[in-house]
């Protein structure tokens, strides 16, 4: 029986390849995100509530409350979209990682030549995927000889 060809393509829409690396960086770039918006929301908050005395008439202030309502609801917004669009960014870098670590686990257990990486068109790490290969045909090449 013969076994069936991977799915190369169901395989590339698998944007978590390492879970935990890409997660951290996630959290991370939206707790970055969260803390300016504290920032920004504790400044636009400060500032209307100096101002709010010097207006004789309300109505003049409602568009600046309006406008930090606005503020606090793109912001939330932004929290949720850009640590999901992270993921996206991040999978050019944990795609060749996990590729290194797999090639290189596959490497340490065989005993006949090594495959090189190869990585998609547009990953990161292009440069470090090169210097692995040379290093396992260099080493591919030095047990061959007896």
């Amino acid at each position: 029986m013969q076994t069936p060809a991977p799915n190369y393509k169901a395989m590339r829409r698998t944007y978590l390849v390492n879970k935990r690396l890409q997660f951290k960086y996630a959290i991370m770039i939206g707790g970055v995100l969260a803390l300016v918006l504290f920032l920004m929301e504790a400044h636009a908050f400060l500032v209307i509530r100096m101002i709010e005395s010097d207006f004789a008439n309300p109505v003049l202030l409602e568009p600046l409350k309006s406008l930090q309502g606005w503020m606090l609801a793109s912001g939330l917004i932004l929290m949720l979209v850009i640590p999901i669009l992270s993921i996206f960014v991040s999978h050019k870098i944990a795609g060749p990682l996990f590729r290194f670590e797999k090639t290189l686990r596959e490497a340490i257990q065989s005993e006949g030549p090594i495959p090189p990486i190869h990585l998609r068109k547009g990953d990161e790490l292009q440069s470090l995927a090169d210097l692995i290969n040379q290093l396992l045909a260099k080493l591919s090449k030095n047990k061959q000889i007896p």
